[in-house]
C-alpha cells in the first residue's frame, strides 16, 4: 500500500510541476515520472519472477514424480 501511495504522490507532484510550464519544473516532473515508472516496472518484474520460480519448481516436481 505504501508503494501505491508513493506513486500517486509522485504523479500528483509531477502534474503540479508540469503546469508551471518552465524548463526546470518540467525536468523535475520528468525525474518524478521516471522514478514512478521504475517502481512500477520493478514491482511487475518481481511478480513475474516469483511466478516463474513457482512454475519451474512445479515442473521439476512433476518430472521427478514421473521418473520415480
Amino acid at each position: 500500500m505504501e508503494q501505491i501511495r508513493l506513486i500517486v504522490e509522485q504523479l500528483e507532484e509531477s502534474k503540479k510541476l508540469i503546469l508551471c510550464n518552465d524548463i526546470p519544473h518540467l525536468r523535475m516532473a520528468f525525474v518524478l515520472l521516471d522514478n514512478a515508472v521504475e517502481i512500477l516496472m520493478h514491482r511487475r518484474a518481481t511478480q513475474e519472477l516469483i511466478h516463474n520460480s513457482f512454475y519451474r519448481q512445479m515442473r521439476e516436481s512433476t518430472i521427478k514424480g514421473l521418473n520415480a
